[in-house]
């Protein structure tokens, strides 16, 4: 199951996943991004602290709107990602494409 909500502040769009992003949710998460893409604002956060999974499909869909956000010189930022998913995108070198903000071993609890 996932789970998204919105905050939209002065200059940053959040978008708060919880839970599991698989080949049944993905719609859910594409939608999403679709939504931080038009939302004309130049910084959009996935704030990752409540997701425990990201699929491939998933991260297929990050790569996809990739390009539609550095077209519109959208900054996309994925915070408080677990470790285990912060590897698997480093490991594609999806760091040199998104900024990566690990969340710390203290709230991992």
């Amino acid at each position: 199951m996932l789970e998204i909500a919105f905050t939209d502040e002065r200059e940053v769009y959040t978008i708060i996943l919880s839970g599991i992003i698989t080949a049944k949710t993905a719609h859910l998460f594409e939608e999403a991004l679709e939504k931080g893409g038009l939302s004309c604002k130049k910084q959009v956060v996935l704030d990752c602290g409540q997701l425990t999974t990201l699929s491939s499909k998933g991260i297929g869909l990050l790569m996809a709107y990739l390009p539609y956000y550095e077209d519109h010189r959208i900054s996309l930022t994925l915070r408080q990602l677990c470790p285990k998913i912060n590897a698997v995108l480093v490991m594609l070198g999806m760091d040199r494409y998104l900024n990566l903000q690990v969340r710390s071993t203290s709230s991992l609890s």
